[in-house]
């Protein structure tokens, strides 16, 4: 349980930073990002009940979740519902 509230804590953290719009170098904010996509996928894949889809956790679905947002999460369940 503690791994899941340091793992929260962290996605709050970049979420607040995120949020700030804090003026960051490219590479930082290429990385922020991919790890917004990433902590993204965790809270889907917390909800694969609900969502019926799980998505594996992997440096390429984080960045197209982490650049595109929600129309990235939506591309994964178009590709995910082409592939099977």
């Amino acid at each position: 349980m503690n791994l899941l509230t340091a793992l929260l804590a962290i996605a709050a953290l970049l979420l607040l930073l995120k949020l700030t719009k804090a003026k960051l170098p490219l590479p930082h904010k290429l990385i922020l990002n991919t790890l917004c996509g990433y902590g993204a996928l965790i809270l889907l894949n917390l909800f694969s009940r609900l969502t019926g889809a799980v998505f594996s956790l992997n440096i390429v679905t984080a960045v197209v979740v982490g650049f595109l947002g929600l129309p990235g999460i939506l591309l994964l369940f178009v590709v995910r519902l082409i592939i099977l």
